[in-house]
């Protein structure tokens, strides 16, 4: 071995404070593995319960916003319809109320019937009698054909039905009823809602 080379790595390794030749070689540290970030898991997407949101009305059973838009007004104007009674046939009646609180008849005269167009109520002074009935003394409102007076002209076939078939509406007070067939199904419609909302 060459005398310079080695007198020259001897003095190389004393010159070194560092150096310790004795001292094992450190062993290898193992390579350090990055982890792996986990993506987050998907939650669930909450679901609405089902009161969040109220269900979408059924319009199969409402009746047409025109069938009972302005009733009161409408009402005052009148309705032509059938009236039964206890004795004798029916008779054609126009059924109106000026101030939405009391229910009043009367008989039309030939001109409405033979026209179809309602007078202006109260032109004409009619005298019959009990014929008025307050909204508030009305406990029921029948559209069965319940009553004793519509069993009757159920019985004696005296109902000639619309174009709706039957279409009969029954006031009901502790005294009496006011028994009704209704021609047409539009008004029908009209009169069994608004008459409920104004008993």
């Amino acid at each position: 071995v060459d005398e310079r080379f080695s007198s020259a790595a001897l003095s190389f390794d004393k010159e070194d404070p560092g150096f310790d030749p004795n001292a094992k070689p450190s062993p290898r540290s193992s390579p350090t593995t990055k982890s792996k970030s986990k993506s987050p898991t998907p939650q669930p997407k909450s679901r609405r319960s089902p009161s969040s949101s109220p269900p979408p009305p059924d319009t199969t059973t409402m009746p047409s916003p025109s069938s009972t838009q302005s009733f009161p007004s409408r009402l005052s104007k009148g309705f032509l319809l059938r009236k039964h009674s206890r004795r004798g046939q029916p008779k054609f009646t126009v059924l109106y109320s000026t101030d939405g609180q009391t229910l009043k008849w009367r008989p039309p005269s030939n001109a409405e019937l033979s026209t179809g167009t309602l007078e202006e109520n109260g032109k004409r002074g009619y005298k019959i009698k009990k014929s008025k009935m307050k909204m508030k003394d009305v406990t029921e409102i029948r559209t069965d054909g319940g009553t004793k007076v519509m069993k009757k002209s159920i019985k004696q076939k005296t109902l000639q039905g619309g174009q709706g078939g039957l279409m009969l509406i029954s006031m009901v007070t502790k005294e009496r009823t006011l028994d009704l067939e209704v021609g047409k199904e539009e008004e029908y419609e009209c009169l069994r809602v608004g008459l409920a909302r104004l008993c």
